[in-house]
């Protein structure tokens, strides 16, 4: 077992109204986050951003089920030798027989799915163009991955969340969405697609008890941003325009995707929580 500390939660699977009043004199503020008796997919859980989540989850106490497209044995093996649950299938996510597959086998081999995080997306790979000149197969590409597989990975968990009438879905935008970017137009629809997918999800599953927020992060400094061509100049324009002047890591996002998959967001549902270092203030 991960170093899980007991908090007055259990399952993110918990409703609002399941959820315990604390009593005079209890401590809920500060309370370790628990998550142990849930488990959670990550998609492109493999490596970057969605390993980082996958591991703070599993640092909280869930078993993870990680999906990706690459090989995602490393991952696993952070896990369990920290003393953690945790599976890898392969999926592409665009393809939704194969979302509810894993989802199936995952929920065999860990348990009912309580949490689902979609971070899997096409990024790193794309090159930087005019909207006009961007190749047809590749946009259709980018909005197969990140529009078209959060929507198929949301409908593959449904039916457990549904029956167990609660569970957290948390969809990974980019700040992108709401500031636009030069060459990145397929990126940047996408993205804001996943908002508004999100803010409809919220709606459809609310009378499930079933929460489905956005994290919304600014560009994040890690193996395959840093790597990018042209990564210098977006982080040094990027930084300048946030209150803190600083790249994004990995572990700054971790916290507010943990936070959201447990009990303390219990009664928040269909937000965008902008994680950007002040990079838009609206």
């Amino acid at each position: 077992m991960l170093g899980v500390g007991l908090s007055h939660g259990g399952s993110a699977c918990r409703s609002p109204s399941q959820s315990p009043q604390p009593q005079a004199g209890e401590e809920t503020i500060g309370s370790a986050i628990d998550l142990r008796n849930s488990t959670a997919i990550v998609t492109g859980a493999a490596r970057g951003l969605g390993e980082a989540i996958a591991l703070a989850l599993a640092q909280a106490g869930a078993a993870i089920g990680v999906l990706d497209v690459s090989d995602g044995a490393a991952a696993v093996s952070k896990i369990e030798d920290a003393g953690g649950r945790a599976k890898f299938l392969r999926c592409d996510i665009a393809d939704f027989r194969q979302c509810r597959s894993c989802v199936m086998e995952f929920e065999k081999a860990l348990g009912p799915v309580a949490i689902l995080v979609n971070n899997a997306a096409l990024y790193a790979e794309l090159e930087r163009q005019d909207f006009d000149a961007i190749d047809e197969e590749i946009w259709d590409a980018v909005m197969k991955v990140n529009i078209t597989g959060v929507w198929n990975m949301c409908r593959a968990v449904g039916p457990t969340m549904r029956a167990r009438r609660g569970g957290s879905i948390i969809n990974i935008s980019s700040s992108t969405a709401r500031t636009g970017a030069l060459g990145m137009a397929h990126y940047v629809t996408s993205k804001a697609a996943v908002v508004g997918l999100t803010r409809a999800l919220a709606r459809e599953l609310g009378d499930s008890l079933v929460r489905v927020n956005t994290v919304s992060p600014t560009l994040i400094a890690n193996e395959s941003s840093v790597n990018r061509k042209g990564f210098e100049g977006t982080s040094r324009r990027a930084t300048s325009q946030q209150c803190f002047q600083r790249n994004a890591t990995v572990d700054d996002i971790t916290g507010t995707v943990v936070y959201l998959a447990s009990d303390l967001s219990a009664f928040v549902t269909g937000q965008t929580l902008a994680v950007d270092g002040g990079f838009d203030l609206l």
